[in-house]
């Protein structure tokens, strides 16, 4: 990269709305860049606005209407910015197509247009570390077929791939059901007891993308950030540390993955019939039983100005209580 950015820069976000660029606006905010956002419904700023820990100044956020597969929206999104953040995407969909469309496709028009903007300097691209295999499911390649898009323009923009692990922290619906099976006293997950895999709070992956938006970084570079947990976490792990948080034993249940696929593929069946994109398919199965997804690399040598990541042990205790207090448990 040519070097830090020494003043706030103009930031072009996607995401916004979801659990992790909610995080990445309230630190871009706090930082005090000019913030453009991709809306599909512009209305939705007035809620996001109370949801931050401050009011952006007057003038410092702009809102523009559009989504992903929108390209004069994005063209404008872009206009003038300094650096673009991509977060939105797809976690569910109704078939592979879709994936393509809007993770792969949509996230390539993006990269072109900001490749030849003229403007845009950085450009950081929030996958998934389910890229790595890409062969697991439909979600795996369309997020893999992304960064390969983005990193195409490596040599017009700054470009830096996060691919984080399990995302969790307060306002997360996603990982809502883990808790409250471990709040309960009893874990029920497809998978083996040997499998091991990363997890990073939410809060510590958008400290670690503002650091990305003014360290000096090769360009075309992936970062797998996680906890540092020099091992990763096994569910017998994961529910001990629970057990501890909570003062009382976590129980355990394990289903082998051959069990649980007549479920995933019911699922999908019955959401394709109804229309629907399904979030429980053969594809996220395999994704939640792969052996390994532990991170790789030392994505904070690269950081050296990213703070510490939060343990699991208490990001859980926070989360919990986050949960307890908003009565979503």
């Amino acid at each position: 990269m040519t070097g830090r950015l020494d003043v706030a820069p103009a930031v072009a976000l996607t995401g916004a709305t979801g659990f992790v660029g909610s995080f990445l606006l309230r630190r871009l905010v706090q930082k005090g860049c000019r913030i453009r956002l991709l809306l599909r419904r512009p209305e939705a700023w007035r809620s996001m606005v109370e949801t931050l820990p401050s009011a952006p100044a007057e003038g410092m956020v702009e809102v523009i209407a559009g989504g992903l597969e929108d390209k004069a929206a994005l063209k404008e999104l872009i206009s003038g910015t300094t650096a673009v953040v991509h977060c939105a995407g797809l976690i569910k969909a109704r078939d592979a197509g879709e994936f393509r469309r809007i993770n792969a496709d949509a996230t390539e028009s993006l990269a072109e247009l900001a490749g030849r903007s003229g403007s845009v300097e950085r450009f950081i691209y929030i996958s998934s570390l389910a890229a790595r295999e890409p062969h697991i499911s439909a979600y795996a390649q369309s997020k893999r077929a992304a960064e390969e898009a983005v990193r195409a323009w490596a040599g017009n923009l700054e470009v830096a791939t996060f691919r984080p692990p399990a995302v969790y922290g307060p306002g997360d619906r996603a990982t809502l059901p883990l808790f409250q099976q471990m709040n309960r006293g009893l874990l029920v997950v497809p998978g083996r007891r040997s499998n091991r895999f990363s997890l990073i709070h939410a809060e510590d992956l958008a400290e670690a993308v503002i650091a990305a938006l003014e360290a000096e970084l090769p360009s075309g570079i992936c970062l797998e950030p996680n906890d540092e947990a020099p091992e990763g976490y096994s569910w017998p792990e994961l529910t001990a540390i629970a057990g501890q948080a909570l003062g009382r034993r976590v129980r355990l249940i394990q289903l082998p993955p051959a069990s649980v696929y007549p479920v995933a593929w019911g699922s999908e069946t019955v959401s394709r019939a109804l229309g629907r994109a399904s979030v429980f398919t053969p594809g996220k199965l395999r994704e939640l039983t792969f052996p390994d997804w532990r991170s790789r690399g030392n994505w904070r040598r690269l950081l050296p100005d990213c703070p510490a990541p939060r343990m699991f042990s208490d990001g859980f205790t926070q989360t919990l209580n986050w949960y307890k207090q908003q009565g979503w448990l």
